[in-house]
């Protein structure tokens, strides 16, 4: 499980977004809780949270920022609504919200299953709970309640990455980024960064080492490349920019690129496009991440920037080569009987024999 925080804000709009989904069916309101004499209404309306919220805000006029608006989310649609919930109330005692008036809604229109809470950050008395480190705290909170540290989930990452076949320390990473690392260098390796401070350093010789035992498996590498090929002419490459959605239908930070081709092989095939842009926002170059054989691939390995990255074929008249491996298998077999004067025709004994087979069945 991991813990996200949602952008701050101050006029409790994460209340209105929830209640949105669940007047949509995506979403289902599971528990309130500390409302005090709100609870004792027969109906509560999102107005009546919002109103709670805004009264508890206003005993220190000093803070801004005073919603608490968090997700936690499990790997897949395996783990219930009860359990994500349990889980969340554990995770506001932790988190010092015990007492704090608060709303869990579990969302389950995504890959995977998940739970919205939404809080006040000012107690009944003005004092205010504390944001600083929330990230690095939140995730402690989760590793205590799921039974695992954080220096065994780093563990735990790093022999994921290293299971993997690259050909870079560029794509090196880039898998380490997918895992929310982010990365500096200095002369000698990688230092890696998690939770706002430094986790671990990986020397350039380490990486350079395993990059030596591990390139990428040609067999399927070449499958890649005729997955691809073989959907170019159907799909639509233009790269479109994805950004994060905010409560109220907002839109955030840019959080990466997609396309109709890269849509298709992650729905068909499970392989992930990674786009490379440059500091224009121009996409340059892809990466393809393929977890069922364990591999990154870089663009130049299999289809050049320039087509792969191109308008559709069918609406721009671009020339696609042939299916590579198909292709080239077409001229060994050509070369292999030029040299033998070859036709073709029925078998009449086949014939009679398969039509003989089929009036036996019928």
């Amino acid at each position: 499980m991991f813990v996200r925080f949602l952008p701050k804000s101050n006029d409790f709009s994460a209340v209105i977004y929830n209640f949105d989904k669940v007047h949509d069916g995506d979403a289902i309101l599971l528990e309130t809780g500390n409302f005090g004499a709100l609870e004792s209404l027969r109906y509560q309306k999102p107005e009546d949270y919002i109103n709670y919220f805004y009264w508890l805000s206003s005993l220190n006029h000093r803070i801004q920022n005073a919603q608490l608006h968090a997700v936690i989310s499990s790997k897949g649609k395996s783990t219930t609504p009860e359990a994500l919930k349990l889980t969340a109330k554990h995770w506001l005692q932790e988190m010092d919200y015990s007492a704090q008036p608060y709303l869990i809604f579990f969302h389950g229109d995504t890959n995977n299953n998940h739970v919205h809470i939404v809080s006040c950050r000012v107690r009944k008395n003005g004092t205010v709970i504390s944001n600083s480190f929330d990230r690095y705290r939140s995730v402690e909170s989760i590793a205590r309640i799921t039974g695992n540290s954080i220096e065994e989930n780093i563990a735990r990452d790093r022999r994921e990455v290293l299971s993997y076949h690259f050909q870079s320390r560029e794509a090196f990473e880039l898998l380490m980024q997918r895992k929310r690392y982010r990365l500096t260098k200095d002369a000698t390796g990688f230092n890696v960064y998690k939770y706002r401070r430094l986790v671990t350093k990986i020397d350039f010789s380490e990486v350079d080492a395993f990059i030596v035992r591990n390139l990428p498996r040609p067999i399927q590498q070449g499958r890649v490349k005729n997955i691809i090929f073989a959907a170019l002419k159907d799909y639509d490459r233009t790269a479109k920019p994805v950004y994060r959605t905010l409560s109220g239908e907002r839109k955030g930070s840019l959080i990466g690129y997609r396309s109709d081709l890269s849509d298709y092989l992650q729905a068909e095939f499970g392989l992930e496009t990674i786009y490379q842009s440059d500091e224009r926002g121009l996409v340059k170059d892809y990466y393809i991440i393929d977890p069922s054989h364990k591999q990154i691939l870089e663009g130049s390995m299999l289809v050049p920037a320039e087509i792969f990255l191109g308008t559709s074929a069918r609406s721009a008249g671009i020339q696609i080569p042939d299916y590579p491996d198909r292709a080239a298998n077409s001229q060994k077999v050509q070369k292999l009987f030029s040299h033998f004067n070859l036709s073709i025709s029925d078998d009449v004994d086949d014939a009679s024999l398969y039509h003989k087979n089929k009036n036996r069945n019928i």
